[in-house]
């Protein structure tokens, strides 16, 4: 496994290590696989699903941020593309 979904009600995934793009990585907890759609370095989001600027981030059943842009399924998320719902 590649990617881990902590919670079924996540729409991200925690990387388990360096993905690159194009990589097909197997989600563990979410019994599925995405391509990734650019590098995400060990331990930072991977996008679930193709979402808009605006909509919510949810990791470990916790809402995290709010997204700054759009982003596609696989997508890296991290403080470019991510505002923080604790600041």
């Amino acid at each position: 496994m590649k990617l881990l979904m902590v919670s079924p009600d996540d729409n991200v995934a925690i990387a388990l290590g360096n993905l690159s793009p194009g990589q097909v990585a197997a989600v563990q907890g979410g019994n599925q696989k995405l391509i990734i759609d650019g590098d995400v370095p060990q331990g930072h989001k991977v996008a679930m699903l193709s979402m808009e600027e605006g909509e919510e981030i949810v990791k470990a059943g916790i809402i995290i941020g709010v997204l700054c842009q759009g982003v596609k399924k696989g997508a890296h998320i991290h403080v470019h593309n991510l505002r923080s719902k604790y600041l």
